[in-house]
C-alpha cells in the first residue's frame, strides 16, 4: 500500500505513472498498486510548462491472509477445455473494457458504496480452492440479500455486460480518467443488455443491477484506478500523491 499527502504542482499538465496517465482529482494523482507489487520507491512523472518534475513515493509491503474455500462444482476449480475456451473469450471482452480510457467525468468523487453490507472477502486474499492454490482475490466482496439493488457508485458509462463462466452476471462501468469498476455474482441485471454496449448509456446513481445471488455480494475491480477499482488494467489498491 502507499499513501502520500502531497499536492501536485499547480501547473501540472500531464501526470503519468508507469507510462500510463494517472487519474488527477482535486490536485492529487491517484494510481493503482497491485497486491503483488514489491515494496520500494515509485515515481510520478509530471509535465509542466516549465519542464518535467518527478515525485517519488514509497510502496510498503503488507501481509494478505489466506482464504480456503470448498467449491461443490469441480469445473469451477479445474475447468474443462470447453470451459477454458469460454473463459478466454470472456476475459478478452473484460480486458477490452479495462483498457478503455476516456476523459474523467465530472462528479467522479465522492465515490459511494454500491450496496450496504458486510465485507465477506477482502482484496488480495491468497485463495485455495478445494485445497489447490489459485490466483489472489482481486476484488472486494460485499454480502447482501438477494434482490438488493446495486447502484453505480459514481457517474459512468456501461463498458461491458455478460453472464460469465466464473463471475456470473457481471457489469463493468467506465468512470473516465482510468477507473473501471466491476460488479459480479449478480442475481439479475436490471439494465437491458442490448443497451449495455461499449461506451453505452451513462449512469449516475442509477440502479445497474439487482444484487447478489445466494448472498455472495458484488465484486468491485477498480481497472488501473483505471483500481481492477481496475487501474490501468491492473487490479489494485489505490494510492494518492
Amino acid at each position: 500500500m502507499a499513501r502520500q499527502a502531497r499536492s501536485l504542482p499547480p501547473a501540472a499538465q500531464d501526470v503519468r505513472y508507469g507510462g500510463e496517465p494517472a487519474l488527477v482529482v482535486a490536485g492529487h494523482a491517484i494510481v493503482g498498486v497491485g497486491a503483488d507489487a514489491k515494496p520500494g520507491p515509485r515515481q510520478l512523472v509530471i509535465d509542466t510548462a516549465a519542464g518535467q518534475e518527478i515525485i517519488v513515493f514509497e510502496v510498503r509491503g503488507r501481509p494478505f491472509p489466506e482464504q480456503r474455500l470448498t467449491i461443490d462444482n469441480p469445473r469451477l476449480v479445474n475447468p474443462e477445455p470447453a470451459d477454458l475456451a469460454r473463459y478466454r473469450r470472456e476475459r478478452a471482452e473484460q480486458d477490452a473494457a479495462y483498457a478503455l480510457y476516456k476523459p474523467v467525468r465530472s462528479g467522479l468523487v465522492p465515490v459511494e458504496w454500491p450496496v450496504a453490507g458486510p465485507i465477506s472477502s477482502q482484496f488480495g486474499l491468497r485463495r485455495f480452492l478445494n485445497g489447490q492454490p489459485r490466483a489472489r482475490h482481486s476484488g472486494l466482496d460485499i454480502a447482501a440479500e438477494p434482490g438488493t439493488p446495486v447502484r453505480a457508485p459514481a457517474p459512468a458509462a456501461v463498458a461491458a455486460v455478460g453472464g460469465y463462466f466464473f463471475n456470473g452476471n457481471t457489469v463493468l462501468l467506465d468512470h473516465g480518467g482510468g477507473p473501471v469498476t466491476m460488479y459480479c455474482h449478480l442475481q439479475r441485471i436490471a439494465t437491458p443488455p442490448l443497451r449495455c454496449r461499449i461506451g453505452g448509456r451513462s449512469l449516475d446513481g442509477a440502479v445497474v443491477h439487482a444484487a447478489p445471488v445466494r448472498g455472495r455480494g458484488y465484486w468491485v475491480r477498480p481497472r488501473r484506478l483505471r483500481s481492477k477499482l481496475s487501474m490501468c488494467g491492473l487490479a489494485s489498491t489505490a494510492s494518492s500523491a
